[in-house]
């Protein structure tokens, strides 16, 4: 069977706050990276956390990975 891809940036976020895949547009929670479709599996989901360096000013972008 071939299994086609598409990338999750392309997707976008529905009225419902869920992120929506490109391909099939199966939605899925964005904080527990879970769907209600029976053929999708469930998401990886990450922490995001901005920090400011306070000499500097400037934004870093931390990824935490879930657990």
């Amino acid at each position: 069977m071939f299994s086609r891809r598409a990338d999750l940036y392309k997707g976008f976020i529905n009225e419902q706050n869920e992120v929506v895949y490109p391909l099939h547009n199966y939605y899925f929670n964005p904080k527990t990276g879970q769907t209600t479709y029976e053929n999708a599996t469930s998401l990886k989901t990450y922490r995001l956390e901005w920090k400011t360096d306070e000499t500097t000013k400037q934004k870093f972008l931390f990824i935490y990975r879930s657990k």
